[in-house]
């Protein structure tokens, strides 16, 4: 299994050791928040701290099709567009507070 840590002590590892990049696997509803949290990974893609191995996105307050989108849009403007994107399946019996505006 994976290990999953505090993000604060991940920060404290990626700035002070020589560690191999930290594998991740991130799973998402892309709106505001998470696209920032994208970013910013991607950036430390960028620096050698992390690899990014793949994105599932889930239904969050839209469904599936928008984070998805989402995603890959934001890997577009990263130039990641080699990570594997899944996904999520859309529940269409789900009501959702719409927030397709911010995604």
């Amino acid at each position: 299994m994976g290990e999953y840590i505090n993000i604060n002590s991940w920060l404290l590892i990626l700035m002070t050791s020589d560690r191999n990049p930290l594998k991740l696997i991130l799973d998402t509803d892309p709106g505001g928040d998470d696209i920032f949290a994208l970013f910013w990974i991607q950036s430390l893609v960028k620096q050698g701290f992390a690899e990014l191995l793949a994105i599932t996105t889930a239904e969050g307050n839209v469904p599936a099709k928008y984070t998805f989108n989402a995603a890959c849009q934001i890997l577009e403007l990263g130039d990641l567009e080699d990570v594997p994107v899944g996904r999520g399946v859309d529940v269409p019996h789900k009501r959702f507070n719409d927030a397709s505006h911010i995604h």
